[in-house]
């Protein structure tokens, strides 16, 4: 799974699960949700916001996003938009053999990097959209 190249990147983590006394879970999957189609105009490849699966690597989690705040994205109503949520649910394995899903929104900004951590209320900056068009027509 690829980005568009010329689109800035942050990177996002997600440690292995523990138990209270260390013990170790297991990753078993990740789904990458948007809450809405983006389009990145530069090259006007869209990201759907339907579910992708992240690859699971060694009981961690590693992958990119487009940061909220990146300028050069429109809904696919052609409308300039910052602040979407991305939504990451984890189902884990405890080393009880207990499952949970676990599910994180979050909303990575320029320059930062993500470590995941579980997050149940709403996410707190309200998503912008502002109307716009694309050389001189919508999108």
């Amino acid at each position: 799974m690829a980005l568009p190249t010329s689109a800035p990147k942050v990177t996002c983590t997600l440690s292995k699960p523990l138990m209270a006394d260390g013990t170790e879970g297991a990753i078993k999957s990740a789904t990458l949700k948007i809450d809405r189609d983006l389009v990145w105009v530069a090259t006007g490849e869209t990201l759907f916001k339907e579910g992708v699966t992240i690859p699971l690597a060694g009981g961690a989690i590693t992958f990119e996003v487009i940061p909220v705040d990146a300028t050069g994205v429109r809904d696919s109503s052609g409308n300039t938009v910052t602040n979407w949520v991305y939504s990451l649910r984890v189902v884990v394995t405890l080393a009880n053999t207990q499952e949970r899903t676990i599910d994180y929104n979050f909303q990575p900004r320029i320059g930062q990097t993500v470590d995941l951590v579980p997050h149940t209320g709403a996410v707190i900056i309200p998503p912008v959209v502002t109307p716009g068009t694309v050389d001189g027509g919508s999108l």
